[in-house]
């Protein structure tokens, strides 16, 4: 059996498709990308599907700023299916790539870990600002 190498474009362009459907939203970050991409290849590993993902993001079908990879404008989200949804990638593997349920799992405990981030950094700041208003 041969390896598949898959970049990072195949997950982005899943995450955009779900997060689409369900949030309206075009874009996906480099978080979510690293999340589900890390996911998924643990998934892969799991299910012995020979694929290993690799970095890289098509310049043709996306934008990366700062943190953001956003869909260019003048790709619609059928162009995104009809480019990522096959490419001769196993059929196995594209179940797992776009199983709905599974990519907003891992979207839901990014989400709620940086919830949980954000509300420590916020107590904490809370705990300092007392501490230094009462000196």
């Amino acid at each position: 059996m041969s390896t598949f190498f898959m970049t990072k474009d195949f997950i982005a362009a899943s995450i955009i498709i779900v997060k689409n459907t369900y949030y309206r939203e075009d874009f996906a970050t480099i978080s979510e990308i690293n999340v589900v991409s890390n996911a998924l290849q643990q998934r892969f590993n799991d299910e012995g599907i020979n694929i290993i993902i690799t970095d890289g993001i098509d310049q043709e079908y996306f934008f990366v700023y700062s943190s953001v990879c956003i869909k260019k404008i003048n790709k619609t989200m059928e162009d995104l299916k009809n480019r990522y949804q096959g490419y001769g990638v196993p059929f196995d593997a594209l179940t797992i790539l776009y199983d709905e349920d599974f990519i907003l799992e891992c979207i839901d405990e990014l989400r709620k870990t940086v919830n949980a981030n954000l509300s420590e950094i916020v107590k904490a700041k809370r705990v300092k600002i007392n501490i230094d208003t009462n000196d």
